[in-house]
């Protein structure tokens, strides 16, 4: 999981900060559903 190991493959950074956004929207998703779940 270092960022440095091969600059010359640009695929991998962007397969890795696609994954990190999508990981990020599913949780900011879940978060949202449980609270509208939790507030209705």
């Amino acid at each position: 999981m270092c960022r440095n190991c091969s600059p010359s493959n640009p695929l991998v950074d962007g397969l890795m900060l696609a994954w990190t956004v999508f990981g990020f929207l599913l949780l900011i998703g879940l978060v949202a559903i449980a609270a509208m779940l939790l507030l209705q």
